[in-house]
């Protein structure tokens, strides 16, 4: 068995058993089959037109024309257990075309969470939100320096965005699938906003570093209720090796990064790709709250080739003491 084959297979079986997973995600983490199968450490490896989301400066690593289609799914703790505070739902779809030096995106996402009432009882909220994306992209430098080439590049992704703010009190006991399915049937505000997330991509031979500024607006959405949820602002720093072709380490660190409706929640993620021929490549990830209980959340990945230029894309989190579990799948094409 070749090397690469053995460290590959060795990385994703010790993923795969890593002890004491918690499943909880933050929205930064809720788009994009290839970054979640490396568990989030995807900000200077992103060269697919998902960057318009984890780093909109490393479109210009991607192919002279690009188009990803994906969908992701993550529920934290069982759906059939009771609705206690703390149960987390998400969902995203993210469709997005990139090309140098400009990308186009449209995408959806949901959060919902259980919560604990003012008076008292227990709540649910959520934030649908839907944003037309518009990516740019700037060369500040490109040079022979530092003992070969460099290059860093600037990125701006504008997203014309529409949210819809529900929240719903639980009257009675239910379930948690009873308490989501409430809030999504119960009415909302909805309202429109201009954001802005803009990035920077760095890049030497075998080594890249970036860095994503998201939400700098800071959109806020109010229920008929008049409550609000608010979109923090979010930071990540991102750094990647690859010691030889086909071969990818990255990790991630969030600098000042919140859940829409949980509050601040930093996270360090670690991920790896690997080419295993042809057709296939594989990845596995970690990461964990620098809050929290600092359980790490696992997640296993791979991409197989259709046709040439057509990937399909995959990645699942895996289920632990009945907590929850995610998955999602894309079709990405580059030309």
């Amino acid at each position: 068995m070749p090397a690469r084959v053995r460290s590959a297979l060795g990385l994703c079986a010790i993923l795969a058993f890593w002890p004491k997973i918690a499943l909880a995600q933050i929205s930064f983490d809720m788009t994009g089959a290839r970054a979640l199968g490396m568990g989030g450490a995807f900000v200077a490896v992103a060269d697919d037109p998902t960057a318009v989301h984890w780093n909109p400066a490393a479109l210009v690593r991607g192919e002279a024309v690009g188009l990803t289609i994906g969908a992701d799914w993550f529920q934290f703790r069982n759906g059939n257990r009771p609705a206690l505070p703390g149960a987390t739902r998400q969902s995203a779809n993210l469709i997005s075309i990139g090309t140098w030096p400009l990308g186009l995106s449209f995408g959806s996402e949901c959060a919902s969470r259980i919560t604990q009432a003012v008076a008292g009882g227990t709540s649910v909220e959520s934030l649908s939100l839907k944003h037309l994306g518009v990516t740019v992209l700037q060369t500040v430098f490109d040079t022979d320096a530092f003992g070969g080439e460099f290059s860093l590049v600037a990125g701006a992704t504008v997203k014309f965005s529409r949210g819809t703010a529900r929240i719903a009190e639980l009257s009675f006991p239910s379930t948690i699938g009873e308490a989501f399915d409430v809030v999504s049937e119960s009415a909302g505000r909805a309202s429109g906003t201009v954001d802005l997330d803009i990035g920077l991509h760095a890049e030497m031979p075998r080594l890249r570093a970036g860095v994503t500024f998201k939400n700098l607006r800071q959109p806020r959405f109010h229920t008929i209720a008049d409550s609000a949820i608010t979109v923090k602002r979010r930071a990540r720093l991102g750094v990647a090796f690859a010691p030889r072709d086909g071969l990818t380490f990255a990790l991630d660190v969030d600098l000042d990064t919140a859940d829409p409706l949980v509050g601040l929640r930093r996270v360090i993620a670690l991920g790896g790709e690997s080419r295993l021929g042809p057709r296939l490549f594989v990845r596995g990830g970690v990461r964990w709250q620098r809050e929290a209980d600092r359980r790490p959340a696992g997640a296993l990945g791979a991409s197989v080739l259709l046709r040439p230029g057509f990937w399909l894309d995959g990645y699942f989190t895996p289920q632990s003491r009945d907590d929850g579990q995610g998955f999602g799948m894309a079709l990405r094409v580059g030309l």
